[in-house]
């Protein structure tokens, strides 16, 4: 049993030890949290490098991608270029063709007119004023045909007398 006079001595010294004791227990929780403020550090450290790794790497895939799209627009462009100027070619070549055929009906159509309907007198001769018989022009088409009668002068067609040359004084009648 402890004396109430030594009461007085021993209770510094348990207060002292227990401040001790709680001095420690502080001390180790400061360490620790030190120690966790420094492992926080770390990983806030080593989040900042992985996160500019990573804009560094999505920076570099959007370059990227950004060249494959300019390059795949420029193919894009070059190939619509390339199929407009074969349409334009074919629109240019079936224009001509169609031109050409149009042209060659118009030509058909005006020979048959003309070899049907059409009677070509030539000028008057200098000795009467009747007219010599009638001719047909001599339309050849680009083919070279002409009509089975082309150039001959019909007889009994348009004359008013005596054939031309038993006129005319230039003509041998």
């Amino acid at each position: 049993m402890i004396c109430i006079c030594c009461l007085d001595r021993v209770m510094p010294t348990e207060l002292f030890a227990q401040i001790h004791e709680q001095r420690g227990r502080c001390n180790s929780l400061l360490e620790k949290k030190n120690d966790l403020i420094v492992t926080l550090e770390e990983e806030v450290r080593d989040s900042n490098d992985q996160f500019r790794l990573l804009i560094t790497q999505y920076r570099e895939n959007a370059s990227v991608l950004c060249s494959r799209m300019e390059t795949q627009l420029q193919t894009l462009e070059s190939m619509v270029a390339a199929e407009r100027r074969t349409l334009e070619e074919a629109y240019r070549k079936e224009r001509k063709e169609q031109a050409e055929s149009k042209d060659k009906d118009w030509e058909e159509t005006l020979r048959d007119v003309s070899w049907a309907t059409v009677r070509v007198h030539p000028p008057p001769c200098c000795c009467s004023r009747e007219l010599p018989p009638a001719v047909e022009p001599d339309l050849r088409g680009t083919d070279g045909a002409s009509p089975p009668d082309a150039g001959r002068p019909r007889s009994g067609a348009g004359q008013v007398g005596p054939p031309h040359a038993t006129f005319c004084k230039r003509g041998g009648g």
